[in-house]
């Protein structure tokens, strides 16, 4: 890691003390972010970290296999956040192809600049290597999304990507990765349903009693949150829709 180097992120919450984002914003070169590293901000408060968690398969773009499988890390705070969790997907749900979604973040906005409101734009999920919407091929635990109104950008990696069901939204991915120009009309989402097995073993022990059975986050909700990592390895800055400014 690099010490001297500060990563902004996005990220979503699924407990009043538990973040979940993209395993990139965490770790690096080998390494994981201290929790004295890791500051969050959630709905006009910064927080710090009790532990910070990365995939134990995450290998990274700086990785052997130069990939960004596994791409989904954990921060747990060390207060409770008042901010309104959003719900996960149920271990049988589906999210068919041509399904509307909405992406949230504080990334790079049109100016090249990270945004210092969080952001959101709709995208339609797409079938990957369609070489009319997604020509692209992604990972095992990706599915792909996009659309023409908006997109993700360097520092959105590890925002949310929800899905509206009757009874709530869900949080059904997490921005990962994409092509260098954000104004692609496409990019690859970490399927959070794909690891609700890892979530459940890091948060193990861990009081969930604050997590809600279904999603209450949506535009109007502080769900989202950024956060920075001092001495994290740097956002690939491949795919995100607005951003939360500490990154350099």
């Amino acid at each position: 890691m690099d010490g001297n180097r500060t990563t902004a992120c996005s990220g979503a919450l699924i407990a009043p003390d538990w973040l979940v984002t993209a395993a990139q914003c965490l770790a690096g070169n080998g390494s994981v972010a201290q929790p004295s590293q890791v500051s969050v901000w959630i709905a006009d408060e910064w927080y710090t970290a009790a532990a910070v968690h990365a995939h134990g398969g995450y290998a990274g773009i700086n990785g052997p296999r130069s990939q960004l499988c596994n791409d989904i890390g954990l921060v747990q705070l060390t207060q409770k956040s008042r901010a309104r969790p959003v719900a996960l997907p149920d271990a049988q749900s589906q999210l068919p192809v041509g399904s509307t979604v909405w992406a949230a973040g504080y990334g790079v906005d049109e100016s090249g600049k990270a945004s210092d409101v969080l952001r959101y734009t709709d995208l339609t999920t797409f079938s990957d290597g369609d070489p009319a919407t997604c020509p692209a091929q992604g990972f095992a635990d990706n599915f792909c999304a996009g659309g023409t109104s908006g997109y993700t950008c360097a520092g959105d990696s590890g925002g949310p990507l929800v899905s509206p069901t009757p009874t709530g939204d869900v949080l059904v991915g997490m921005t990962s990765w994409g092509p260098d120009d954000c104004r692609a009309p496409y990019a690859f989402y970490v399927s959070v349903r794909s690891h609700l097995d890892w979530i459940s073993a890091t948060l193990s022990g861990s009081s969930l009693s604050g997590l809600w059975d279904v999603a209450t986050a949506s535009p109007e909700s502080d769900a989202a949150a950024s956060g920075s990592n001092t001495g994290a390895a740097s956002d690939p800055g491949t795919s995100t829709a607005s951003s939360s400014g500490t990154g350099n």
